[in-house]
C-alpha cells in the first residue's frame, strides 16, 4: 500500500505543464452539423444544432471535477519555480515528461495485478485519469481501462467511494462519446446504491445529472427532467462543500431543467424556469458563458411566445429581481410572434408592459422588436408613434440615458436606432400635428429632430436638420426657440436655395410671433421687418423676398401705417425686374393693384387719389406687362371712378356724376370694366328720365362693347328707351335681340331674357302682330322651361302659347305644346279642360277630318255641360263656346270646299260627303240643344245647320237638272228645305238673338215664300272682338252664292 502511495507521488511529479495548453480538452467533441435528413424532423434541425453548441459548455460539468482533482494531485510546491530563464524551463519540462512516462508505465503494470481487485481498480482509475488529461490516451482507451478495473469489482461500504468515482468517470466519458446507453447503465449503478446522501451528495447530484443527460440525448425529455429534479432536491437538501460549489451545481441543474421542459413542450414550466434563472442571474451568471445566457433568453422567449399569458408577461416585466434579463426574454418573444405570423398580437403584449421598459436599459430592444412587428403589419401610424421612444426618449441628454452607463455596443445600437427612425418619425409627428392641429405632436417632432442633432452623425447636414427642427418648433408656437434654430442654420454651409429657406422661416416665425402687434413700432413687429429687409438685401431678385416685402407692406397697411405701406409698395415697383418675365409681370400686377387700393383707402375726396390712379395706369404702359396686369390696374381705375361718381351723387350732383361716368367710359374705351361704368352712367341718366340721351349712348356704344353680358344689358336699355319713346315696333324687335344676345353668353341671365321676351310679346300683341307674337312667345317658352320651377305656371304658359300658335295656324306646334302640358302633374280641372279642348281643335285642323274626332267632341260636350252627370260642375261655357265655334268653322269650311268641288263634277259621292258634314253638325246640334248652359251656342249651330240644309237641297236640285233626273233627288231637296225652314223658324223664336240676326234669318225664310214680319231695329255698337262679330260672319255666309243658285232655280 505504501508503495502505491509512493508511485502516486511520483506520477504527480512527472506531469508536465504542457497539458494545460488546450482548454478544449475538457469539452467533448460533438459534430458541428446533424446528419438528420428525415423531413419529419426538419423543424427540429435548427433547434438541435443550437442545443449541441450549448451542451458543449454545459457538458463541462462532467469534467470540471476531474480536472480539479487532476490539478490538485499535480500541484506541489516542489514544482513551482520563479526562474524565467528559457533554458531552465525547457530542461525542467523534459525531466517532468520523462518522470510522467515512467509513472504511466508503472500504472500500466499495476493494472495487470489480478489477485488484488482493489489495487487493480485504483491503478485503472488513476491510469485512465492521468492518461486522458495528459492526452496520452483517448476516451475509448480510457473507458476500456476503467471497465477492466470495474470488472468483478467488490462493492461494499469500504470501497464504495472508489466504485462510485470510477463508475462516474466511466459514465462521463461514455456520455461525451455519445455512448448514451452504456453511460446510462453506469449512472443507474450509482443512483441505485443505497448510500448516505450526506457523504456522497456531490456524486449523487452528478450522477442524476448525467443520467438526465442520457435521457435527454434519447429525446426522453420528461425522464430527463425528473432526473434533473432529483439532482436538484439532493443538492438543496444540504451541502458539505462551500456555497459557490452548490451555486454552480444548481445553476447547471436549472439550465438543464429549462431545456428539458422546453423540449417536452411544457412551455408553462419552461417559462417559469427561465423566470427563476432571470431572478437568480446575479448568483449564477459567473458560471455561464455568454452564449448560454443568450440561450436562456432565447428559450425563455420561445416559451413566452408559446405560453401566451398576458398576466405572466406583466409579472416578469415588473419583477425588479428579474430585471433586464427577463425583459430581454419579453423582447425576443416579440420577434417570435412576428416570425410566426402573429405580429398582430405583439401590440397587445407590448402595450401591457411598455411602461415597465421606459426605465429599463432594454427599452431600445423593446422598441426595435415592437417596430419590427408593426412594420410586418404595415401599421405605419403606430410604427411612427412608437418611434418616439426610439429617438427623442433615448436621446443623448435624455433622463433615460442618464440612468445607465451603456456599453459600446449598446451605445451604437442606440445611435443606430435614432439614425434609422428619427427622420421618418419626425416627419410623421409633424404631419400628424398638421392633421390634428395638435401642439403636442409638433413638440414631439421637434424633440426627435433635437435628438438627432445632438448625436452629430457624420453624414448629416446640420443646417437642414436645424431648419426642420425650427419648422416643428414654429408649428408648436415655440417662436423664440424656432428663431434661434433657424438663425443657427445660417451658420452652416448651405446652398443658396436652402439659405432662402432659412430666411423664409425667419420671416414666417417672426410674422407669427408679431401676430398680436397692434402697431408697427412694437419689438416683435420690428424684428419681423428686420428679417424681411435682410431677406430682400441678400436676395433682391428672388420672388420670395419680393413677396415677403409685399406682405410686409400689406401688414403695415392693415395696422394703419399707410405711409410705411406706400414706401414698401414703391420699393417693389422701383426694384429691378425679376428674372422671370411672367413673375415680373405678376408682381407688377399685384403691387400696382395693392397700391391703387391703398390710394383708394386714403379717400377719394383727396384729389391726389385720382392723379395717382392715372399715374399708375401710365406707369404700367411704360413697361411690357401682361394683359392681366393691365386689366387689374384699369379695374382699379374704374373702381376709383365709381367711387368718385358716388361722391358726386352724394353731393346731389346726379347729372354731373352721370356725365363723369360717360366721359370716363369714352376716355378708357380699352378698359375691361368700361362697360360696367357705362351701364352705371345709363342708370344715372334713367333716374333723370333722359331717354333720348340714353338711346344715343346705346347706339354709339353698341358696336364697341364686346362682352356679351354687358352688351345684352346695353341692348335692354336701348329697348327700354325706345319703349319709353313710344317706338313700339323697334322696341319689340330690340327686346327680342336682347334674348338672342344673352344666348351667346356663357351664363344665361334668365331674368333678363324673360322680361325682355315678355315685353316684346306684349308689344307685338298690342300691334296685332300675331305671327311675331307667336315667334317671341316660343322663345319665351324655352326660357320658362329652364328658369321656372312651378309646374302649374309652366302649364298655364303652355296653354296660352298653344292658343296663340293655333290662332297663327300652327296647329302641329300647338298640339305638341299641349301634349307636354298634359304630361305635367297636379293640373287643375280647368287647365285639363283647356288642354283637352286645345288638343281636340288642333287634331281637327291637323287631320282635316271632323268625323274622326266628332264622337270625342260630343262626349266632351256631354260630360262638361252637365248632360250626363248632373252633380258634376259644369265647365266654363266660354271654353265650350270656343270649341264649338272652331268645330263649326272647320265643318263649314270643309262644306264649302266640297261644294266647290261638286260643282265641277256633280258627283253623287261628293254630295254624300257634303251630306255627311251636314249630318255631323246636326248631331252636334242634337247634343248641345239639350244643355241649358249652351242655349246661345245651340241657336248659332242651328242657324248654321239650317243654312247647310238649304245649300244641300240646292245641290240635290242641281244634280237632278244637270246630271241625272232622279225623283229621289227632288224629294230629298224638298225634305231638306222643309227641315231648314223649321230650324230657321225655331231660331227666330229665340230671345238670344239680336234684331239684326233675326232680320237675316227672316231673309232666309223669305226664299220659301212671301211673308210679312215686323222686326224692330236695334242700335248695337260692338267692337270687332264681340260675339256679334261672330254672328256677322255667319250672316255673310248666308249671303253667299248658294242663294243665287236657288234664285236661278226658281226662275
Amino acid at each position: 500500500m505504501n508503495r502505491i502511495i509512493v508511485l502516486s507521488l511520483f506520477v504527480i511529479l512527472m506531469i508536465p505543464e504542457f497539458i494545460y495548453a488546450d482548454e478544449n480538452i475538457f469539452i467533448p467533441k460533438i459534430p458541428e452539423k446533424s446528419e438528420t435528413v428525415d423531413p419529419k424532423k426538419y423543424l427540429n434541425i435548427e433547434q438541435m444544432e443550437h442545443e449541441k453548441l450549448i451542451f458543449r459548455n454545459i457538458f463541462d460539468l462532467h469534467f470540471k471535477n476531474w480536472k480539479e482533482e487532476f490539478n490538485r494531485e499535480i500541484e506541489y510546491e516542489d514544482f513551482k519555480s520563479a526562474s524565467n530563464e528559457k533554458m531552465m524551463i525547457e530542461e525542467n519540462n523534459r525531466v517532468k515528461e520523462e518522470k510522467f512516462s515512467k509513472v504511466i508505465e508503472f500504472l500500466s503494470q499495476r493494472i495487470q495485478i489480478n489477485h488484488n481487485k482493489i489495487i487493480q481498480a485504483e491503478a485503472s482509475f488513476k491510469l485512465a485519469l492521468y492518461s486522458y488529461f495528459a492526452k496520452k490516451m483517448d476516451a475509448n482507451k480510457a473507458i476500456d481501462v476503467l471497465q477492466k478495473g470495474l470488472n468483478k469489482f467488490p462493492v461494499n461500504s469500504e470501497n464504495m467511494r472508489l466504485f462510485i468515482r470510477m463508475s462516474l468517470f466511466t459514465a462521463d466519458l461514455l456520455l461525451a462519446n455519445e455512448r448514451y446507453d452504456e453511460a446510462q447503465k453506469y449512472y443507474d449503478a450509482i443512483v441505485l446504491q443505497k448510500v448516505d446522501a450526506n457523504v456522497f451528495r456531490e456524486e449523487l447530484v452528478r450522477s442524476f445529472v448525467g443520467l438526465g443527460d442520457t435521457y435527454y440525448a434519447h429525446f426522453q425529455f420528461k425522464k430527463a427532467g425528473n432526473s434533473y429534479l432529483h439532482a436538484q432536491e439532493i443538492a438543496k437538501a444540504g451541502w458539505l462543500l462551500d456555497e459557490e460549489r452548490l451555486a454552480f451545481l444548481l445553476a447547471e441543474i436549472k439550465i438543464r431543467l429549462l431545456w428539458a421542459t422546453f423540449r417536452s413542450a411544457d412551455y408553462i414550466q419552461s417559462s417559469e424556469y427561465a423566470y427563476q434563472l432571470a431572478r437568480e442571474k446575479v448568483r449564477y451568471e459567473k458560471y455561464f458563458k455568454d452564449n448560454i445566457l443568450n440561450d436562456i433568453i432565447r428559450v425563455g422567449a420561445i416559451s413566452l411566445y408559446e405560453r401566451k399569458d398576458l398576466d405572466f408577461y406583466k409579472k416578469i416585466s415588473s419583477d425588479l429581481f428579474a430585471g433586464d434579463f427577463a425583459k430581454k426574454m419579453v423582447v425576443k418573444s416579440f420577434y417570435y410572434f412576428s416570425a410566426a405570423g402573429f405580429a398582430n398580437q405583439v401590440e397587445k403584449y407590448a402595450n401591457a408592459v411598455k411602461d415597465k421598459f421606459y426605465s429599463s436599459r432594454e427599452l431600445v430592444g423593446f422598441v426595435k422588436a415592437y417596430l419590427f412587428a408593426l412594420k410586418k403589419l404595415n401599421n405605419m401610424n403606430k410604427y411612427f408613434e412608437i418611434s418616439y421612444y426610439g429617438t427623442a426618449y433615448i436621446s443623448k441628454d435624455s433622463i433615460w440615458k442618464s440612468r445607465f452607463v451603456l456599453s459600446q455596443d449598446e451605445e451604437e445600437v442606440r445611435r443606430d436606432l435614432i439614425s434609422e427612425l428619427s427622420e421618418d418619425a419626425a416627419k410623421y409627428y409633424y404631419n400628424l400635428g398638421l392633421q390634428n392641429h395638435s401642439r403636442i405632436e409638433f413638440l414631439k417632432s421637434a424633440e426627435i429632430y433635437s435628438a438627432r442633432l445632438k448625436e452629430n452623425f457624420r453624414l448629416d447636414s446640420k443646417g437642414i436638420l436645424l431648419q426642420s427642427y425650427a419648422q416643428s418648433l414654429y408649428q408648436a408656437q415655440e417662436y423664440d426657440l424656432a428663431i434661434q434654430a433657424s438663425e443657427e442654420s445660417l451658420k452652416y454651409p448651405l446652398e443658396d436655395y436652402l439659405k432662402k429657406v432659412s430666411w423664409f422661416q425667419l420671416i414666417n416665425i417672426s410674422h407669427a410671433k408679431s401676430g398680436n402687434s397692434i402697431d408697427t413700432k412694437s419689438k416683435e413687429y420690428l424684428l419681423y421687418e428686420k428679417f424681411v429687409d435682410g431677406f430682400v438685401a441678400y436676395f433682391p431678385l428672388d420672388p420670395e423676398s419680393r413677396f415677403a416685402l409685399f406682405e410686409s407692406a400689406k401688414r403695415a397697411e392693415f395696422l394703419g401705417d399707410l405711409s410705411n405701406a406706400k414706401d414698401r409698395y414703391e420699393r417693389i415697383l422701383s426694384s429691378p425686374p425679376l428674372e422671370s418675365q411672367e413673375q415680373s409681370n405678376n408682381e407688377k400686377n399685384k403691387v400696382s393693384l395693392a397700391l391703387a387700393l391703398l390710394l383708394k383707402k386714403m379717400g377719394v375726396e383727396n384729389k391726389d387719389v385720382m392723379d395717382s390712379a392715372g399715374n399708375l395706369e401710365n406707369y404700367i404702359k411704360d413697361y411690357t406687362v401682361t394683359k392681366m396686369a393691365e386689366d387689374v390696374v384699369r379695374m382699379t381705375n374704374q373702381a376709383i371712378a365709381i367711387e368718385y361718381a358716388k361722391q358726386l351723387k352724394k353731393d346731389g350732383k346726379i347729372r354731373d356724376a352721370a356725365k363723369f361716368l360717360e366721359m370716363w367710359s369714352r376716355n378708357y374705351v380699352q378698359n375691361p370694366e368700361m362697360s360696367l361704368v357705362l351701364l352705371q352712367s345709363i342708370s344715372e341718366f334713367a333716374q333723370l328720365q333722359d331717354w333720348e340721351h340714353i338711346l344715343n349712348i346705346t347706339l354709339n356704344f353698341q358696336n364697341i362693347i364686346s362682352d356679351p353680358n354687358k352688351l345684352s344689358a346695353l341692348m335692354f336699355w336701348q329697348a327700354k328707351a325706345q319703349d319709353m319713346l313710344l317706338q313700339f315696333k323697334a322696341a319689340a324687335l330690340t327686346y327680342e335681340k336682347v334674348f338672342d344676345s344673352v344666348k351667346n353668353t356663357k351664363k344665361y341671365d334668365y331674368i333678363l331674357m324673360k322680361s325682355s321676351l315678355e315685353r316684346s310679346a306684349e308689344l307685338f300683341s298690342f300691334l296685332n302682330k300675331i305671327d311675331d307674337q307667336a315667334r317671341v312667345s316660343s322663345k319665351l317658352y324655352t326660357v320658362i322651361m329652364k328658369s321656372e320651377k312651378d309646374q302649374l305656371k309652366i302649364a298655364q304658359f303652355e296653354i296660352d302659347l298653344a292658343e296663340l300658335l293655333f290662332l297663327n295656324l300652327q296647329y302641329a306646334q300647338s298640339k305638341n305644346v299641349l301634349n307636354v302640358a298634359m304630361s305635367r302633374k297636379k293640373l287643375s280641372r280647368k287647365m285639363n279642360n283647356k288642354i283637352t279642348i286645345g288638343l281636340l281643335k288642333a287634331n281637327l285642323f291637323i287631320n282635316k277630318n271632323s268625323w274622326k274626332y266628332e264622337n270625342d267632341i260630343l262626349r266632351f260636350i256631354e260630360i262638361n255641360s252637365g248632360l250626363k252627370d248632373k252633380n258634376k260642375d259644369e265647365i266654363d261655357p266660354y271654353l265650350l263656346t270656343s270649341l264649338l265655334v272652331e268645330v263649326n268653322r272647320f265643318d263649314e269650311e270643309n262644306f264649302n270646299n266640297e261644294v266647290l268641288i261638286f260643282k265641277n263634277d256633280f258627283s253623287i259621292n261628293r254630295l254624300r260627303n257634303i251630306e255627311n258634314i251636314k249630318n255631323s253638325i246636326g248631331s252636334r246640334l242634337n247634343v248641345i240643344s239639350k244643355s241649358k248652359s249652351l242655349i246661345k251656342e245651340a241657336i248659332i249651330t242651328e242657324i248654321l245647320y239650317a243654312k247647310l240644309l238649304t245649300q244641300t237641297a240646292d245641290l240635290y236640285t242641281q244634280l237632278y237638272y244637270n246630271k241625272k233626273a232622279v225623283d229621289a233627288y227632288l224629294l230629298k231637296a224638298n225634305q231638306f228645305n222643309l227641315s231648314a225652314r223649321q230650324h230657321f223658324y225655331h231660331a227666330l223664336m229665340s230671345d238670344q238673338l239680336s234684331s239684326g240676326q233675326k232680320l237675316l234669318i227672316s231673309m232666309e225664310l223669305s226664299k220659301f215664300g212671301k211673308r210679312d214680319f215686323s222686326i224692330p231695329p236695334e242700335i248695337n255698337i260692338e267692337d270687332f272682338t264681340s260675339d256679334s262679330a261672330l254672328y256677322n260672319s255667319i250672316s255673310e255666309n248666308l249671303n253667299s252664292n248658294n242663294f243665287l243658285v236657288k234664285d236661278e232655280e226658281k226662275k
